[in-house]
């Protein structure tokens, strides 16, 4: 049977799923990969404490892909009044806030940021990725204009898989000697299909 067609999406409740997450999430910092690895498969930047994530989680619950009893990905909603949360992600709201959109700074338009996105290592390159997006977009469309997420320079995979999507490059910077890019997504736009 197709593997994809055993992955069920639904929103992250407290609990087991929390768990889950931080998890798959341990799994997938750069000081647990090898750094060919980290730069070859993504990796992720920020490591979660369980209180963290589950105020995150309100009142627009993570997206959570599940195969089985196994988390094969999520996505983390992360609202603009939260940011104190996670003072280490400081620097990239104050980047977010100076972003000019042609019709409007960013920080005067309904946005939200995708606070982390992670696929387990065997059902990468299997769709889920974009399955994720697309229930996190419907999810979230008729509350926001824009989803925004940063994604360090370094980690191509992720750059490439969030252009593929249509995420557009809205700045790039450098913090605590790392190179940035901001990206976003008009929720306005058309919406994305159903992978597979």
């Amino acid at each position: 049977m197709d593997e994809l067609a055993l992955v069920r999406y639904r929103t992250a409740s407290q609990g087991s799923d929390m768990e889950a997450i931080l998890a798959l999430q341990r799994k997938n910092m750069p000081t647990r990969l090898p750094p060919e690895e980290a730069l070859a498969e993504g990796f992720l930047f920020v490591e979660h404490e369980r209180p963290v994530l589950e105020a995150l989680n309100h009142p627009f619950p993570h997206i959570l892909a599940w195969a089985e009893d196994l988390l094969a990905g999520y996505a983390l909603v992360m609202l603009r009044e939260t940011s104190d949360l996670i003072p280490v992600l400081q620097p990239m709201f104050a980047q977010m806030d100076s972003i000019e959109l042609p019709e409007a700074a960013l920080k005067d338009t309904r946005y939200f940021v995708m606070g982390q996105i992670c696929i387990a290592r065997e059902f990468r390159k299997k769709g889920i990725f974009e399955g994720l997006y697309t229930h996190l977009c419907t999810q979230m469309r008729p509350h926001f204009d824009f989803i925004v997420t940063e994604i360090a320079l370094q980690n191509q995979r992720s750059i490439r898989a969030h252009t593929r999507f249509g995420f557009q490059m809205l700045r790039k910077y450098q913090a605590d000697g790392i190179n940035w890019a901001i990206v976003g997504y008009d929720l306005r736009s058309e919406a994305p299909t159903e992978p597979g």
